[in-house]
């Protein structure tokens, strides 16, 4: 999913300024496609930290029922969802 690889680097790009993740406050967008009817809700999944934080892309509408479900990818680019195959 572009999106979330979008505010990834997005993510990496407060990172580098700062060294802090925590600094990134608001993604610039939350959801996807970024303009038109949602397919994803994006967000962050628990706690952003200091070094650490996970995106996630909640399916809504035309996706809720999608067998993938919520996909996520954390600041090590580590990538999963609720089923195999779905990156």
């Amino acid at each position: 999913m572009a999106d979330l690889l979008e505010l990834n680097q997005w993510m990496e790009r407060r990172y580098s300024n700062s060294f802090d993740y925590t600094t990134a406050g608001t993604l610039p967008f939350n959801q996807s496609p970024q303009n038109g009817t949602a397919f994803y809700n994006i967000s962050f999944s628990g706690s952003v930290t200091r070094n650490s934080f996970t995106l996630q892309a909640v399916p809504t509408g035309g996706q809720a029922s999608d067998v993938c479900g919520t996909l996520k990818i954390d600041e090590q680019g580590t990538r999963s969802a609720d089923e195999t195959d779905c990156w």
